[in-house]
């Protein structure tokens, strides 16, 4: 792998980290609001974006159009992070139409630019280094541990460590959807649903990362989503179902 394409596997990465250790810096970070982090999200989104379409890495990216249907089943229990919270979501939605918005919002430009780094760029990039079971494992811890920044934002540290758990699992089956699919567009409408629903059920940002009564759920389903998301990568790769991405 080129100097040039290591850099985009990696660089992205440790760029939105400094982005949020440096906003975790800033006095009002322990009580963001919904719409800062809207505002947050868009900026990292609009500086990827264009950094990638002026590099014409759109490719490396896992920008691709075309892609199967085999994700809807793949994503297995992260249907179950959008379904089981539509019950608590649905009355705040109702109650607070103009906060459903910015979580959709939040939700969105999340989706897009942690699926764009970490199953597009960095996964992409480590398959081609590493193979698809080794890249999905690195790449899933160090969305695991992007999350850590969330402290810095006012995170009750038992939440911290389930949702770092959750994410190192959602990661592993997120990587099994896209090394499928050849594109990171599954991924990212997953991942947009189980944070819109998230943030919807649990009334927003700063409320959803003070849940510590949620720790023994999001242990269950970060290990169900580990186990599950490794047996598909590991299967797709022994059967040859893997799609190969460009890396460009």
């Amino acid at each position: 792998m080129s100097k040039n394409n290591l850099y985009w596997t990696i660089g992205p990465a440790i760029g939105a980290t400094l982005y949020f250790l440096i906003l975790g810096a800033l006095p009002y970070a322990e009580n963001v609001t919904d719409f800062a982090l809207l505002i947050e999200q868009l900026v990292l989104c609009a500086a990827l974006v264009g950094a990638i379409l002026l590099a014409n890495k759109s490719l490396h990216a896992g920008w691709r159009k075309r892609f199967g249907f085999s994700w809807l089943w793949l994503a297995g229990p992260l249907w179950l992070g959008i379904l089981t919270p539509i019950g608590l979501a649905i009355p705040n939605i109702s109650a607070h139409p103009g906060n459903a918005l910015l979580w959709i919002g939040v939700s969105l430009f999340v989706g897009l630019n942690e699926e764009t780094i970490f199953r597009g760029l960095m996964l992409n990039g480590l398959t081609k280094l590493k193979g698809p079971m080794l890249a999905a494992v690195l790449s899933s811890l160090a969305f695991g541990a992007m999350h850590s920044v969330n402290g810095l934002f006012g995170a009750d540290p038992i939440f911290l460590v389930g949702q770092m758990v959750v994410a190192f699992g959602t990661g592993m089956v997120m990587c099994a959807v896209t090394l499928r699919a050849g594109s990171i567009w599954p991924a990212v409408f997953l991942h947009f649903s189980i944070d819109a629903v998230g943030l919807s059920a649990l009334g927003g940002f700063q409320d959803a990362i003070q849940s510590s009564e949620a720790i023994a759920g999001m242990l269950i389903m970060g290990l169900l989503a580990t186990a599950w998301g490794t047996a598909w990568i590991w299967q797709s790769s022994r059967k040859g179902r893997i799609i190969p991405v460009e890396v460009n």
